[in-house]
């Protein structure tokens, strides 16, 4: 007991010290690039982001010392989407260089005559050339990499396409920061009091058997016993942290009831045969919902285990309506928890918007509650409950709503329509079960529940075939609780055509599409190669411990192109590219409001002061460097310890400091505001969040100061860790209206507040 003492002791010490060096007091940006002018809105963020993620100086080297200087600002790259990543997951920045001092090339070398910027990774490959530089600033261009280092050469041209002359100055990106460093393992072994085999046990076999070990249930018959969790999966490249292990969430596990057994077949097949067609008609078929249906909410057997579903299965049917007209769903409630139905992104009338305890009451099991539906705007929305969603949406409730515009632009034609709703599933150690949620708050506060199974409409293993040549419009909708995906699909590149609430003003190419929680878009793609194509997410995600950047492939699904058979027309019309007259028309009455100052600000932050020791320390070192997203969860025993009481996820009014619904916003109805959405920096864990407002739309106008030159309508953003977002707000729907963050974990640790619109 006393050496344990003594080294934790150590650590404590050691920690304070390295802290000291690691973050020095006072204004960190400040010193890394103080050039930097800081709005007045909020003094901790750059102009172009937070400076400590967004920037970095140049050093010179010996010989420079004196005679250069300078700095790399990491500018957001411009595009349809608030992060860019590049088809295999690696964040895309713009770079833009500014050199204060600088003398001639000649000073270094007699025959230089130019400089010349380049960026590269810690071990010299991909060597990339930016482009030649000068004294001043300028935009040298886009750089994909996770690590990089910008180096500034003296050549004899500035059209020299390989590094020659000497090096002058040179930086390294924040990303750099990430190192790998064994004090995690000593920390975790000194406070959970293991061997030190046992606290350096890493990934494969030998780690997965550690930690296994770890998950006994204490009593598997207990389930309303905080001591009956088992442990969730956990990757099997990733370094694990023992003194983790023997740790379980302080709330009960929840796990849903079973699913009936199935009623005995008809005695008419044929019969059986036809209410299946119609069941197909209903929910996949491009014809309209009546007046008026029935949604009920129900255990149902999924390929994953036990779930709900919506109507017997995930999704829910999708509903598809005109524009402009009317539905009434009586919904059930025939599951073990209470529950609503939230219409995500429809500008309805607000007593109908399902948010318990602001619109209506949660409705019990067994009970019902009639929704009145309206459809002012043409797009893509979804519905899925909203008490307890973290529970409910991760077990399969959500459904697809497609509105069809009525007038004005309409839709490309294509061959196949395919409302695709993305998810993932959290199983646990083995793969025999989905991971239990929390009873009493939720699990994995701190950075969500990242699933390990990924899932398109419900399913491991969807796939659909078709004809080749065929276009294929994807209606995309992230129902996941947390996950933010990069969606490829196996072609060079495909459409962009809408966002949330419609359609972009100019469709354009892209190569994949990254898509938070919420989220939704419009893309088409042709299919020209024979054979299977994959849909897949490719993202990078962080191993904390090792300080490194792990590529993640996965697919989503799968879409077989027959062979031999060629599509008829309007394959000819894939490649064009149109422009939506309407959508600019209705957009072009805001544009106005564009240069409007900031009405108000939001700040996005987290906290927590209850941690366990070793955790709260190791995520002190962890936030050196914060990632503009969290691509995959790497942490899985690390996230998954902590409940919705230990975390708080904070919404913060930037003027007035009130937070979550002590925040007073009133607007009145018509009016038009600028909100800047700050992810702040300076969090124990900061990460992206998908900020959704409800009943009204939004326009994305400005990013970390870079102007949107195409904006779409929205009602959920991504706003990546150390951003701003501006939105112009059309608040055109009386009524309170929940605004929040839709990682559903965040939500349920406090990320959320009410807007009135008077």
């Amino acid at each position: 007991m006393k050496r344990r003492f003594t080294g934790i002791s150590f650590l404590v010490v050691f920690l304070v010290a390295f802290g000291a060096v690691l973050f020095p007091s006072g204004n960190v940006a400040a010193q890394t690039c103080s050039a930097l002018e800081l709005p007045a809105s909020d003094p901790r963020v750059g102009v172009h982001g937070d400076p400590d993620l967004r920037c970095f100086e140049l050093v010179p080297v010996p010989a420079a010392v004196g005679r250069a200087t300078g700095r790399v600002e990491l500018l957001h790259a411009a595009g349809p989407f608030t992060v860019r990543v590049t088809p295999d997951g690696e964040h895309v920045w713009r770079l833009r260089v500014r050199l204060d001092a600088l003398p001639e090339p000649a000073a270094f070398d007699e025959d230089a005559r130019a400089y010349v910027a380049w960026a590269t990774t810690p071990v010299l490959r991909p060597f990339v050339r930016l482009g030649p530089v000068g004294r001043g600033e300028q935009v040298v261009g886009d750089v994909g990499l996770d690590k990089f280092i910008v180096l500034i050469s003296a050549e004899a041209s500035d059209t020299v396409t390989e590094r020659r002359g000497p090096l002058v100055l040179r930086g390294t990106s924040p990303s750099m920061r990430l190192q790998p460093d064994h004090l995690p393992f000593l920390l975790s072994e000194a406070a959970g009091g293991m061997d030190a085999s046992m606290a350096m046990a890493g990934a494969g076999a030998e780690g997965k058997a550690a930690h296994a070990a770890h998950g006994d249930i204490a009593d598997p018959n207990d389930l309303a016993s905080s001591n009956a969790w088992p442990h969730p999966a956990m990757p099997d490249d990733i370094v694990m942290l023992s003194g983790m292990m023997p740790r379980l969430p302080d709330v009960a596990p929840f796990t849903p009831a079973p699913a009936p057994a199935p009623a005995p077949a008809p005695v008419d097949a044929n019969a059986q045969e036809r209410a299946n067609a119609q069941a197909r008609a209903y929910t996949q078929a491009p014809g309209y919902t009546p007046a008026s249906i029935d949604l009920t909410a129900a255990p149902i057997a999924r390929q994953q285990g036990a779930g709900y579903g919506f109507d017997g299965g995930t999704p829910g049917p999708t509903l598809r309506v005109r524009q402009g007209s009317t539905l009434g769903v009586r919904f059930h409630n025939r599951t073990e928890l209470p529950l609503t139905v939230h219409w995500h992104g429809l500008r309805l009338e607000n007593r109908f918007d399902g948010v318990p305890g602001l619109t209506q009451e949660a409705v019990a099991p067994g009970g019902s509650f009639d929704y009145r539906l309206t459809f002012p705007d043409a797009g893509l929305f979804w519905y899925h409950p909203h008490e307890r969603a973290d529970i409910a949406q991760d077990l399969g409730l959500y459904g697809n709503i497609v509105v069809d515009p009525v007038s004005g632009d309409q839709p490309n034609p294509v061959h196949v329509e395919v409302p695709l709703m993305l998810d993932d599933v959290l199983m646990t150690v083995g793969g025999d079960a989905p991971m239990p949620h929390g009873r009493e708050a939720a699990t994995h506060a701190l950075m969500g529940r990242f699933g390990d199974v990924l899932l398109a409409n419900g399913r491991s293993d969807w796939s659909m075939r078709v004809a080749r040549g065929s276009v294929v419009r994807f209606l995309l909708t992230n129902s996941a609780n947390t996950r933010t995906f990069n969606l490829s699909f196996g072609v060079d590149s495909v459409k962009l055509v809408g966002g949330d609430v419609g359609n972009y003003v100019h469709e354009r190419w892209v190569r994949s599409v990254p898509i938070s929680p919420a989220e939704r878009y419009l893309v088409e793609v042709r299919y020209d190669g024979r054979g299977p194509h994959a849909i897949t997410n490719r993202v990078h995600g962080i191993d904390h411990v090792m300080g490194a950047f792990v590529a993640r492939v996965d697919t989503v699904g799968l879409v077989v192109v027959d062979d031999g058979a060629v599509a008829p027309p309007p394959a000819h019309r894939y490649g064009r590219l149109r422009t939506y007259a309407a959508v600019a028309r209705d957009i072009d009455a805001f544009r106005e409001h564009f240069e409007r100052p900031v009405d108000r600000t939001l700040l996005l932050r987290m906290e927590a002061d209850s941690l366990p020791f070793p955790l709260d320390r190791l995520m002190r070192l962890d936030s050196a460097y914060f990632h503009p997203v969290e691509w995959a969860g790497t942490m899985p025993d690390m996230n998954w310890i902590l409940s919705a009481n230990d975390v708080r996820w904070v919404l913060e009014d930037a003027q007035t400091g009130a937070r979550g619904h002590d925040i007073d916003w009133d607007f009145s109805l018509g009016s038009v505001a600028r909100i800047r959405i700050v992810n702040v920096r300076e969090s124990l864990h900061a990460m992206q969040h998908p900020i959704h407002l409800h009943g009204q739309r939004f326009l994305v106008i400005e990013q970390d100061g870079m102007r949107n030159e195409d904006p779409v309508w929205k009602d959920t953003v991504l706003v990546p860790v150390g951003s701003w977002v501006d939105i112009l707000v059309d608040f055109s729907n009386p009524g309170h209206w929940m605004l929040h963050c839709h990682i559903s974990e965040h939500l349920e640790a406090g990320m959320h507040t009410v807007v009135d619109v008077r």
